[in-house]
């Protein structure tokens, strides 16, 4: 695309795969440059406005929200004295979405052992799974991963409640 080539709001949005709503509501946040119009006093954006939208989208598809969309915007405007507020933003969001493709993982977990007792055969799915709740409560650790983390460490907390409630058990 021509630099110096300005496109009205849908052909911008169209670009940027984004709605028409999806950039009016950033201008309005402040998210996008100020405003240029045309001879017709129409709203235009440029290809620098267009690579400026879609980092913004895929950090918000990434899970940054608009107040931390709006601080980044203001520490980019402010220029290389900004720079290392800016390292620390996408190393605080780089780990967030690491941390969030490990639940998807876990998550994935589930879904790939249902599968495998559904291709196996089990037609009961469902009520069989009962017995990984009796294996939970007595053998945790056979779950995947986090899900049996915190099934043991539910189990811990309540034999430790019952024990310090009544001194029974």
């Amino acid at each position: 695309m021509d630099n110096n080539k300005l496109m009205r709001i849908g052909e911008f949005a169209k670009a940027a795969n984004v709605t028409i709503r999806t950039v009016r509501y950033y201008l309005e946040c402040g998210l996008l440059p100020p405003e240029k119009r045309n001879e017709n006093n129409q709203r235009v954006f440029n290809d620098e406005d267009l690579h400026w939208i879609t980092n913004l989208h895929y950090l918000r598809e990434a899970g940054m929200s608009i107040v931390e969309l709006q601080h980044y915007t203001t520490l980019v405007r402010e220029g290389n004295s900004s720079l290392p507020q800016r390292i620390e933003l996408m190393r605080e969001q780089r780990n967030r979405v690491i941390a969030s493709i490990a639940d998807k993982q876990e998550q994935l977990k589930v879904i790939d052992h249902k599968l495998e007792r559904y291709l196996a055969g089990d037609k009961c799915g469902d009520v069989s799974d009962l017995s990984i709740v009796v294996k939970s409560m007595t053998m945790p650790s056979l779950l995947p991963g986090k899900i049996g983390n915190a099934i043991a460490n539910f189990w811990a907390s309540c034999f430790q409640f019952l024990t310090h409630t009544d001194g029974s058990l």
